[in-house]
């Protein structure tokens, strides 16, 4: 959005420099976050939202769309197996990144002890992405997880003990191309 100021009578017009069309490529246009404290735990195999979600609208389709995340994700087995479960990132309906998987799907994390005991793993989720939407409508980018073994009392719990000390962020910029 141009802004023009007509200033006096035929001396001309000044045009705003810093429109969205007159960024350089690489800058920033637009920044959008969001946080929770919200704990929620997930005890299948099915991909469930894990809370943390954001939406913007980009300016044009032929920009990006930078995506920070910094998540509290905690992790349990009461008895054997090994501990694994699997985190995604969406856009809308679509996955977009897994990080490290297998066949059968996400492994983030994943440990193989080979213990008969109870294990309990700790840890922030943190990751950059650069995606292309292609888009001009709103779009929606969220964090899902699973399980992949339910047996033991397995969970993974996102925002564990609800406070917050413990707040997960998801922040979405618009850069221009």
């Amino acid at each position: 959005m141009a802004l023009t100021k007509v200033i006096g009578a035929g001396i001309g017009t000044v045009t705003n420099q810093f429109s969205d069309a007159n960024m350089s490529s690489g800058s920033v246009i637009q920044t959008v976050s969001a946080d929770t404290t919200t704990q929620v735990s997930i005890t299948s195999t099915t991909f469930t939202d894990s809370g943390l979600t954001a939406s913007i609208t980009p300016t044009s389709s032929s920009n990006k769309i930078a995506i920070y995340v910094h998540q509290g994700v905690y992790i349990a087995r009461n008895g054997g197996g090994d501990l694994m479960a699997g985190i995604r990132l969406m856009r809308d309906s679509t996955m977009i990144n897994q990080g490290y998987s297998d066949s059968t799907g996400g492994l983030n994390p994943y440990f193989a002890l080979g213990t008969t005991q109870a294990m309990y793993f700790s840890y922030w989720n943190n990751f950059i992405m650069l995606d292309s939407p292609s888009t001009t409508s709103s779009v929606t980018y969220k964090i899902q997880g699973n399980l992949r073994n339910t047996a033991n009392s397995h969970v993974v719990t996102f925002q564990q003990s609800s406070s917050t000390t413990n707040k997960s962020t998801i922040i979405l910029q618009e850069i221009q191309s």
